[in-house]
């Protein structure tokens, strides 16, 4: 979800990725209903350090579920897209809130998330970082 802020949906990467898929997945292809999953990455750090909003979420997997009839939805991966916080505090909090985020709106809402870093950053996780060991939020 690249792209610049404008309001309440980081609207120019919101509608880049809607956009992306109406062009290349169009309506009526087996894909918008034969697809168990569908998961969006999210880079705070390549989004001026924007933490995603409840509204933000609920429009962005709404539209997704629109689109993906049968998928169940969610984060398929965070972490930062350029430099990685050498605190592992800041690594852990953005662990910790993408990991906590729901969408109560849209039942197709899975949750998870996969931290991916180079190097050994999520070797360093704090142990209160760590998930607890179920693999979706929901």
């Amino acid at each position: 979800m690249r792209g610049q802020r404008t309001g309440a949906v980081q609207s120019s990467g919101y509608e880049m990725m809607m956009s992306w898929v109406d062009q290349n997945i169009p309506p009526g292809h087996r894909m918008r209903s034969g697809l168990d999953y569908v998961l969006v990455s999210y880079y705070e750090d390549q989004n001026a350090g924007h933490q995603l909003t409840q509204s933000e979420l609920d429009t962005v997997f709404a539209a997704l579920a629109t689109r993906f009839t049968s998928a169940s939805l969610g984060f398929g991966e965070c972490g930062w897209g350029g430099q990685i916080p050498s605190d592992a505090a800041a690594r852990a909090a953005l662990i910790q809130r993408i990991y906590a985020y729901r969408v109560p709106s849209v039942p197709a809402y899975i949750g998870g998330c996969f931290y991916a870093s180079t190097g050994t950053s999520a070797r360093r996780w704090s142990r209160a970082a760590r998930p607890t060991g179920r693999c979706c939020s929901r």
